[in-house]
Parts: structure tokens; C-alpha cells; sequence
């Protein structure tokens, strides 16, 4: 992926020399990533021990520092001059050894303008595909700001903080077996996540 990253980089790199007086386009693309933390978990699964034959019960909420990563393609439009909506597809971290495909779409004003250096807050959300699609979707919220360097009449650099709101619904393991609870025995499973993240988006 750090190569990905390194072309991905280097093509920007030559566009924004290539192309210092382009006209600005309507449609916007650009590359976004970063790392985060989440700081706060919570969680409440009931499922039926099948070999004791009596249900199993376990809420508890945890503060905890689980450091995470995200990458995304960004595709969207300026829908005036200081509103732009696009939408997002990669690979996000939502907690120690749990990854996510994105897909969801943001809102983000620039108070100075689109095509302007300045702050910027946006919000957000989607849905996050686990297990390549194979299990339950989870549902994300997110809510930032940060700011917007002009590069030029085309490329902008963004540095942005965001707090983010997840649920989920992952494997669950049975403490006393350490196997996997069956899908079948599983009456309840809800798991929340509230994570911090600072990120870096080069856009066209």
C-alpha cells in the first residue's frame, strides 16, 4: 500500500507542476489518508452456550488507546463556492485488527471559499462493508474540520481532524472455549466505537 501511496503521490506531484494556471474543473476527485485512535468501545452480546445450554450475557463499555489507519478515493462536485459534496470508497480501521470498506458520502464547507486558503468543516457518513461484503454492514457517522492550502488553480492540500461514531457487529468469542460463537446462537450483538483521527487529502 505504501507504494500505492508513493505513485499515487508523485503523478499529483507532476500534474501540479504541469498545470499552475488550469482552469478549475466542476467534478473534483482526490486521495485521502491518515491515522487515528479509537479511544472508547462499548458492547452488549447475548448468546445461547450451546453446550451448557443457558444464554450468556456480556455489557461493558472500555476506554482504550487502538491505533487505526484509513485510505480513500474521493469523488464529488463544488455544489457552490464554498460547499463541495463528494462521496468515499477504501479501507478504514475501526479498531485493533478490524477493517472496513467505506462507502459514504460528506459534506464540506470552506469558509473562505472552495478555492481558497482557509479553515473547512465538514460531516458525514455511510456504511463500512466488513469481511469483503460477506457479513453485516456497520454504520458510521463523522464530524471535523481543518484546513485548506491552496496549491494552485487546481490541486488543494486539506489537513483535517475527525471524530467519528461507529457500530458494529463482529465475531463473538466465547471466553471460557475461545472459539467463535455460531451465527444461529447469537441473539444480540452490538458494538459502538467512538474513534479520533488526523488525515491529509490532496484533491484536483
Amino acid at each position: 500500500m505504501k507504494r500505492v501511496l508513493s505513485i499515487l503521490l508523485l503523478i499529483l506531484c507532476c500534474s501540479l507542476v504541469a498545470a499552475q494556471e488550469a482552469r478549475r474543473p466542476a467534478f473534483r476527485w482526490g486521495l485521502e489518508w491518515g491515522y487515528g485512535v479509537t479511544a472508547f468501545k462499548y458492547w452488549s452480546v447475548n448468546y445461547l452456550d450451546s453446550s451448557v445450554g443457558y444464554r450468556v450475557w456480556d455489557e461493558n463499555h472500555a476506554f482504550q488507546a487502538k491505533s487505526t489507519a484509513f485510505a480513500c478515493i474521493c469523488v464529488g462536485a463544488d455544489v457552490s463556492r464554498k460547499a463541495n459534496l463528494s462521496m468515499q470508497l477504501g479501507m478504514m480501521g475501526i479498531d485493533k485488527d478490524r477493517e472496513v470498506i467505506p462507502v459514504g458520502i460528506r459534506f464540506n464547507y470552506s469558509f473562505r471559499g472552495t478555492d481558497a486558503d482557509g479553515p473547512m468543516a465538514f460531516f458525514g457518513g455511510g456504511l463500512g462493508f466488513p469481511d469483503h461484503f460477506t457479513t453485516a454492514a456497520v454504520h458510521y457517522a463523522n464530524i471535523g474540520g481543518g484546513y485548506r492550502i491552496r496549491l494552485s488553480s487546481l490541486w488543494d492540500i486539506d489537513f483535517l481532524a475527525t471524530f467519528r461514531l461507529c457500530d458494529d457487529h463482529p465475531p463473538v468469542r466465547d471466553p471460557e472455549s475461545g472459539e467463535y460463537v455460531n451465527e444461529s446462537n447469537i441473539r444480540k450483538n452490538v458494538t459502538a466505537y467512538c474513534s479520533l483521527a488526523l488525515g491529509v487529502a490532496i484533491t484536483l
